[in-house]
């Protein structure tokens, strides 16, 4: 499965990274695995601050994930 993500985490780790784990189903695992994956990065990743999208639309962390489902990880924006 592939997970897009933007803002800080995708300047950290590039724009989409691979989860290869057959076992995730939800959108908090996929928050476990990264966390695990990048402990450097893992509060960020575990932030309710950054949000998950699933097919365009913003979801909790209960969200069940499907085949062929878009993740993306959506870290705050700031600026002016």
């Amino acid at each position: 499965m592939k997970i897009t993500l933007y803002g800080k985490l995708g300047e950290a780790l590039g724009r989409e990274v691979t989860i290869t784990e057959t076992d995730v189903r939800s959108i908090s695992q996929i928050r476990r695995v990264l966390a695990d994956r990048h402990p450097d990065l893992a509060s960020d990743f575990l932030s309710v601050r950054v949000r998950a999208c699933v097919n365009d639309a913003i979801v909790g962390d209960d969200h069940a994930i499907e085949a062929g489902d878009t993740v993306a990880l959506l870290p705050p924006v700031s600026g002016g």
